[in-house]
């Protein structure tokens, strides 16, 4: 991901490039982790049942 960021954005903003993949990448980060936590949620236990 940080790679299909970085490129356009170093040809747009090149004073800005790291900073705007950086910020890229948490957010993806932030809107993955709820998607993820929901998702795992839905799995099955693998606890032993008592």
């Amino acid at each position: 991901m940080q790679a299909l960021v970085f490129e356009p954005v170093s040809r747009l903003l090149p004073d800005y490039a790291h900073r705007v993949t950086a910020l890229t990448g948490i957010l993806a980060a932030t809107l993955a982790h709820p998607l993820a936590i929901r998702w795992l949620k839905r799995l099955p236990s693998s606890a032993p049942p008592k």
